[in-house]
C-alpha cells in the first residue's frame, strides 16, 4: 500500500514522512506519514506537541500509563514531554496526519532518509541519537521499552 508514495518520502527510523520545505513551516508543519506494517516507534518524548489523525489502517499508541488502539478517523493528541510509543502491529500499512512544530521537521530533515530504505544502520542509529540529545528529546532505555511490552533487539533484528 502507499508504494507510489514511498519513494518521494523521507524514512525516520521506520516511519515515513513527507516533510514540507522548510518555506512552508511557521510555528507549526503538517506532515503525511505512512507507518509501515510491524514498525515500531520506541518510548520517547520531547517538548514538541503532536496531534495525529489516523487516515488508513490501525495503529496503537502507548501515552504514560497504557496501550490504546486507534482507527481511521481517530485523533491522539499528545501534549509536550509526554511519554509515548507508537507501533502498527497489523499487517498493513497505516496512514497519518501529523501536526506538529516546524522544530520537529527540522530535527525529521536532519535524522532522516530519503526514500524506501532498510532498516537503519549502527551509524544511523547513532546519528540519531545523537540529534535527540541536542534536541533535548529523550528516548527510553532497553528496560523502559520492555516496561511497555517493547523489546529494541526485536525491532532490530
Amino acid at each position: 500500500m502507499f508504494e507510489n508514495l514511498r519513494t518521494e518520502m523521507t524514512e525516520v527510523m521506520g516511519p515515513l514522512v513527507d516533510l514540507p520545505t522548510p518555506q512552508d513551516c511557521a510555528d507549526y508543519a503538517v506532515i503525511r506519514a505512512i507507518i509501515p506494517a510491524g514498525v515500531v516507534v520506541p518510548l520517547h518524548s520531547h517538548p514538541d506537541r503532536e496531534t495525529f489523525v489516523v487516515m488508513a489502517g490501525r495503529i496503537r499508541a502507548y501515552l504514560n500509563v497504557d496501550w490504546q488502539y486507534y482507527e481511521v478517523g481517530d485523533v491522539i493528541e499528545i501534549d509536550s514531554n509526554v511519554k509515548h510509543a507508537i507501533h502498527n502491529d497489523g499487517d498493513t500499512d497505516a496512514a497519518v496526519v501529523l501536526v506538529t512544530t516546524a522544530r520537529m521537521t527540522q530535527f525529521f530533515n536532519e535524522v532522516g532518509a530519503r526514500g524506501k530504505q532498510a532498516r537503519p544502520t549502527p551509524e544511523r542509529i547513532d546519528h540519531f541519537f545523537e540529534r535527540s540529545a541536542a534536541y533535548g528529546y529523550w528516548n527510553g532505555t532497553p528496560e523502559d521499552q520492555a516496561a511497555i511490552g517493547l523489546s529494541l533487539a526485536a525491532m532490530h533484528a
